[in-house]
């Protein structure tokens, strides 16, 4: 993060347009590859220098939060100092909600996607009996239930949602690792050290293909080394 804050920031700084800042998909990044080309050239040598390339080419979701994270070192000197990573502004449409103020894909504030909001309205100046009252709301509840049960189903349908681990994502702080250059051998003992089974010590295919599935799960190419040591 350092060099990123110390070549690209002055860049970000000096040239990006304010309209510009705010990214929040890749589509505005393209914009932005015409608008600011200055700027894509310091980003794309910082990708490449740290392997956060898919398929050759610097990945568009690193260059996407490097972005998001120059804005914000550019509005909060506080966040600058902490060198905290910034938030693409379309994250808002991911599910599930991370922070307090993002929504759903649906709109729905974070929290709010599974709720059920029911009006509990006793109609007694229409003559409306305290047992007739709890039995229509017992209905509106149980309809309303229903409704919400079939909208969420098919909502996580339509998206793909699952509940399930990434595959492989117990070896992302060994591709980590490797990206950083550590051997094999550390990475090895890093993983038994947790428990984490990865073949014998001096057969690293096992481990080689954990790190490259979990690098194709999240778009970015598994280091040279790794390939090599595929069996």
């Amino acid at each position: 993060m350092l060099r990123l804050r110390d070549r690209a920031l002055p860049v970000f700084s000096h040239q990006v347009p304010a309209e510009l800042h705010i990214v929040i998909d890749v589509s505005d990044w393209y914009v932005m590859q015409v608008e600011c080309p200055e700027l894509v050239k310091v980003l794309t040598s910082w990708a490449e220098e740290f392997g956060l390339t898919f398929q050759q080419k610097p990945a568009d979701w690193a260059l996407l939060f490097a972005v998001a994270t120059l804005d914000l070192w550019e509005r909060s000197p506080k966040a600058l100092q902490s060198l905290r990573w910034g938030r693409l502004a379309g994250l808002q449409e991911e599910f599930p909600a991370a922070e307090f103020g993002f929504n759903s894909l649906g709109g729905e504030p974070e929290g709010e996607i599974f709720d059920i909001r029911v009006e509990f309205n006793w109609n007694w100046a229409d003559g409306e009996s305290e047992r007739d009252f709890r039995q229509r709301q017992h209905d509106l509840v149980r309809t309303a239930t229903e409704q919400r049960i079939a909208m969420v189903k098919q909502e996580i349908d339509e998206k793909g949602w699952t509940r399930a681990p990434l595959p492989g994502c117990e070896y992302l702080e060994a591709l980590a690792m490797r990206k950083a250059h550590k051997s094999f051998t550390s990475i090895y003992a890093q993983m038994r050290s947790r428990s984490i089974h990865v073949g014998s010590e001096g057969d690293v295919s096992g481990l080689a293909h954990g790190i490259e599935r979990v690098a194709r799960s999240i778009q970015i190419d598994a280091p040279t080394a790794v390939r090599r040591n595929l069996k």
